[in-house]
């Protein structure tokens, strides 16, 4: 394996599989300890830290993944996912799943979980991918930043402007932008 040193186009099929306990505590190849709660993944040539999108072909469940360790390093399998990750895309209990994996861009070194919970609460409520790519790599070009700043927001999205997204916001008033992945 050859580990890429660039961002590029990234989309593969394979197997993915899950590993929890025995390494639960342990230091990742980023350095960050490893958690089978949060929302991560091994890949042995995607940038780290780095996001990827990972939808379950049998059921189309996606789940974005922090990318911070290397692997799987058994047979032909794709990726490696935390036990979280593996409960929300519904196949924990097989052991394994054909997935579809898709980078979505750089990760920051510092990510606390709260870049990724907004990612994932983006990729619920159906934001395009693309939108998704462009905030994850700076921006992407001039035109989306703008396209992304005066985006409207949709009705579901006023709702939740009203109450606070997480702890970064103690008792700060919520703004519009709080509705939009940072």
């Amino acid at each position: 394996f050859t580990p890429a040193t660039r961002l590029g186009p990234y989309k593969a099929r394979g197997i993915a599989s899950w590993y929890g306990r025995r390494y639960h505590g342990q230091k990742t190849a980023t350095g960050d300890t490893y958690d089978m709660y949060a929302m991560s993944a091994a890949h042995p040539t995607l940038p780290i830290p780095s996001y990827a999108r990972v939808t379950n072909t049998s059921n189309g469940k996606s789940v974005i993944v922090r990318v911070n360790d290397r692997g799987p390093f058994v047979g032909t399998r794709v990726i490696d996912m935390s036990r979280r990750a593996a409960e929300v895309l519904d196949f924990k209990n097989k052991g394994k799943a054909q997935v579809r994996v898709q980078l979505i861009g750089p990760a920051p070194l510092n990510d606390k979980g709260a870049h990724l919970a907004a990612m994932n609460r983006e990729l619920q409520r159906g934001t395009p991918l693309k939108r998704m790519i462009a905030r994850a790599d700076g921006g992407g070009t001039r035109a989306a930043r703008e396209r992304a700043a005066v985006a409207p927001l949709r009705r579901d999205d006023q709702a939740d402007a009203n109450r606070p997204r997480d702890r970064e916001h103690r008792g700060a008033r919520p703004s519009r932008d709080d509705a939009r992945v940072p």
